[in-house]
């Protein structure tokens, strides 16, 4: 995350629409008692039935964006589609977890407060899907990266909140609170997030999630950009021969001292793919190499002709032949010009850790922008279990259409229909 901070901060140097820094002097000793405050009320909230506790949710929604929340039709042809799905996988299994994935409109714009109602609305479509007594959860981040549009008191107030309603909070800069801060918000801890969040599903919860992780740079850079590498690394006939690989790329310029420790000793095999990460995060997130005229990838979602020319020579040194280094940049073009990407690594995750346990419950949620800003719920998609290594899912359709495949495929098919 400080990659993709310092790239967001880039873009403010350069004057694009960036106001998120909160480093307030007195942060330290301003945050935690409004840290607490908040984690008293999600607290209380928590104990309220759960149709006043959404009630309580829509207020904090309608106070933090600054207007009425869109409306909401739960007699939809999507969610009367959710709901007969949702009836025939609940009998199979017992109690099956729903997903809502959301987009992520531009948190500057006047399309701000869509964030806000997509929560709203995810929330009262998963309640309406579940019945009285569902508590669905939101998976939020609760950093000053996150809250950028809002000022330090509400961000502290809304992060205890979070926390003390038992939402699935993310922190992924405590290095920017106190230590009293990051001591009252420790179960926020970034590394145990998937832990978390497979725990909340293995129970059959209803959680709501933005699938595409954030603003335009976190997309491109940690769910493109990222992915991409990795994905690079698989397709690799020297995967195994790390040693090789670095040798192959400290060739080109940019990646002259890869895979050298602090004390200028070769890395292993693990930590030089760590590092070869970190190097393509800068890089395509304009900090470092590679800098044109034409803006980096962070900035535009298009791969420019300097990015292009390095992307080769990285997929040639790690032995790809020519077709298959088209096709790779092709890939990264593709998913880098979307406003949500692909996630097969989240997808991936949920197909090897969740899917033995049982069915799951797949409900889209698009923002849409102009004169008519509304948020549509999109048609339900499923997966049944395993099948031969990937997943056997059930796609929208009249009837519905069983699918068999794998999850990474799955990924795509998914995104394209739903956040087209």
């Amino acid at each position: 995350m400080g990659v993709v901070m310092r790239a967001q901060e880039r873009r403010k140097r350069l004057g694009g629409p960036v106001p998120w820094g909160k480093n307030h002097p007195l942060r330290p000793w301003i945050e935690p008692p409004l840290i607490m405050a908040g984690a008293a009320i999600g607290k209380a909230v928590s104990l309220l039935p759960s149709e006043w506790s959404l009630r309580v949710h829509d207020a904090f929604f309608r106070a933090l964006s600054g207007r009425r929340s869109l409306s909401f039709d739960e007699r939809s042809p999507a969610m009367e589609s959710a709901r007969g799905l949702l009836r025939r996988l609940d009998g199979a299994r017992g109690r099956c977890p729903i997903l809502a994935l959301t987009s992520h409109p531009d948190p500057w714009g006047e399309e701000a407060a869509l964030n806000f109602d997509l929560m709203h609305v995810a929330m009262h479509a998963l309640q309406s899907l579940r019945g009285p007594g569902a508590r669905p959860r939101l998976v939020v981040a609760i950093d000053p990266f996150a809250l950028d549009t809002v000022g330090l008191h509400m961000e502290g107030l809304y992060a205890g909140a979070m926390s003390g309603y038992r939402h699935l909070v993310l922190d992924r800069m405590c290095h920017s609170r106190g230590a009293a801060g990051r001591f009252l918000l420790s179960g926020a801890a970034w590394p145990s997030a998937a832990g978390r969040l497979l725990g909340e599903l293995r129970a059959g919860g209803e959680i709501v999630m933005v699938l595409a992780g954030g603003v335009p740079t976190t997309a491109r850079l940690l769910y493109a950009v990222r992915e991409w590498v990795w994905r690079s690394r698989l397709a690799s006939p020297r995967r195994s021969e790390p040693t090789r690989i670095r040798r192959e790329l400290q060739k080109i310029p940019e990646f002259a001292d890869l895979g050298l420790g602090r004390s200028g000793r070769p890395l292993g095999g693990r930590n030089l793919w760590r590092h070869l990460e970190m190097r393509f995060l800068s890089i395509f997130g304009g900090l470092e190499g590679c800098g044109t005229p034409e803006g980096c990838l962070a900035d535009t979602g298009r791969v420019c002709a300097a990015e292009r020319r390095l992307l080769d020579r990285f997929l040639d040194a790690l032995g790809l032949g020519t077709a298959s280094r088209l096709e790779a940049i092709g890939s990264l073009e593709a998913e880098a010009a979307r406003e949500t990407p692909y996630r097969t690594r989240f997808f991936r995750l949920l197909a090897r850790r969740l899917l033995p346990h049982g069915p799951l419950l797949f409900l889209p949620l698009r923002h849409r922008a102009g004169v008519s800003m509304r948020i549509d719920v999109g048609e339900p998609w499923a997966w049944e279990g395993p099948a031969d290594g990937g997943v056997a899912a059930i796609e929208p359709g009249i009837p519905p259409r069983h699918w068999f495949g794998g999850a990474e495929e799955f990924a795509r098919r998914f995104v394209e229909a739903s956040f087209a």
